[in-house]
């Protein structure tokens, strides 16, 4: 008897919702990734410069 294969994404993470939130990165960015962490945050961002400077 021919069973199929379980189905299996191209990418570990394919079809997940990437979840983040805008944490503060006041005494290092180490704990804003904490602080993401905590809120069950799978993704960040980190910002160099403000947008507003050209």
């Amino acid at each position: 008897m021919r069973t199929e294969a379980p189905y299996r994404p191209a990418h570990p993470r394919a079809g997940t919702l990437e979840i983040g939130a805008h944490t503060s990165i006041a005494g290092g960015a180490h704990h804003a990734v904490d602080e993401q962490l905590e809120y069950g945050g799978t993704c960040g961002q980190i910002f160099t410069h403000s947008p507003q400077v050209w």
